[in-house]
């Protein structure tokens, strides 16, 4: 078994993947990246429809660092 790999972010190896780099495995962080693969035709148009609910296989968790005590009360984007 061999393997190569590259790293860089996602939507730069979506558009490696889509100018040509050979891979048999992607991830993406992004549905965006993985719908720019499928617009180019190298994944399915219908890979959303693989998952229960159209849910993409990918998440990003969003974490704020605020102060010590949060002073100004910051809860969500909003705030």
């Amino acid at each position: 078994v061999k393997i190569d790999q590259s790293h860089a972010g996602s939507s730069a190896q979506a558009r490696a993947v889509n100018d040509g780099l050979a891979a048999d495995v992607v991830t993406m962080n992004t549905t965006t990246d993985v719908q720019f693969l499928a617009d180019s035709g190298v994944v399915a148009k219908d890979w959303a429809k693989k998952f229960p609910h159209d849910a993409s296989p990918t998440t990003s968790t969003m974490l704020f660092l605020v102060r010590n005590g949060n002073p100004k009360h910051i809860k969500d984007w909003d705030d």
